[in-house]
């Protein structure tokens, strides 16, 4: 007798224990728009690249050497968009102002990302958006203007007319004859004030050389100790007995002693000298 096939069964997973709260939605994704970038950046000549034929904005003869002006003076600093067949999107005046100059490459963008419909819509979009919303600050400009030609650089490759310039700068010439006189005048009164003070730093350094040479030459020559005398109690030794020689010289002593008096020179010869003179007078 045949035996029976055991019966198979199935596993039975484990149940995940439950914290009793309900779980919350999962938060909705983020949508982030992806922006298309241009990857090729490369240099070409002006001769390869052709203009779109309908391109909407016309560029004036002077706006094309203004533009030539500006790439001589700052550099070329603003590639040309092409697409891939080496069209312009943006850049039609760079263009020609480049082949003015025959350069001989230029900093090309190639922007191989766009529809027909985007490369022809954005031909568009970016001459118009950059009249939108655009206007002056008179102030700012004139200032900048003003600081510019104060340093002797040339306007005229910035853009603007002689005629723009003459109407935001109408004083400007007046201002910077103002400014400069201004400034002569205070360079001026600065080198005086340098030679005022040259001449008075010379002339003290004299006076204190000399008076330290006098005090030197007077203790080098003295004797005796600096004596504090009174000449009010100095008896006047001039009689009218006293011969006329004698009696000048003692008023000149006299007068002598009075310019000395108060004298704080150690070992001053003038005052060794007074006191003998003292006792002279003393003895008479």
């Amino acid at each position: 007798m045949a035996k029976k096939a055991a019966k198979k069964t199935k596993p039975v997973k484990a149940t995940p224990k439950r914290s009793g709260k309900k779980p919350g939605p999962k938060p909705a994704a983020k949508k982030v728009s992806k922006v298309q970038l241009a990857r090729r950046i490369e240099f070409k000549s002006p001769k390869e690249l052709k203009g779109y034929a309908n391109n909407a904005k016309a560029h004036s003869l002077n706006q094309i050497e203004l533009i030539a002006q500006s790439i001589q003076k700052f550099g070329f600093n603003t590639p040309i968009l092409v697409d891939d067949t080496n069209t312009v999107i943006a850049g039609h005046g760079r263009l020609a102002a480049a082949l003015s100059l025959k350069l001989a490459l230029v900093p090309v963008v190639v922007l191989d990302h766009m529809t027909d419909d985007e490369r022809r819509a954005y031909i568009i979009a970016d001459n118009k958006i950059g009249e939108v919303g655009v206007a002056w600050s008179d102030e700012f400009l004139a200032k900048e203007l003003a600081d510019l030609d104060l340093n002797d650089f040339d306007l005229a490759a910035i853009g603007f007319s002689d005629s723009e310039l003459d109407e935001l700068l109408p004083d400007l010439e007046a201002e910077a004859d103002e400014i400069l006189e201004r400034d002569d005048q205070e360079s001026q009164e600065q080198d005086d004030g340098d030679d005022e003070t040259a001449d008075d730093r010379e002339e003290s350094e004299a006076d204190e050389h000399d008076g330290g040479e006098e005090r030197e030459d007077r203790e080098t020559r003295g004797e005796g100790e600096t004596q504090e005398i009174d000449v009010e109690k100095i008896p006047s030794g001039v009689s009218s007995e006293t011969p006329d020689i004698e009696r000048e010289l003692i008023e000149s002593f006299e007068t002598v002693i009075d310019s000395h008096t108060n004298c704080k020179v150690k070992q001053c010869p003038m005052c060794a000298f007074m006191s003998v003179f003292e006792k002279w007078k003393a003895s008479r």
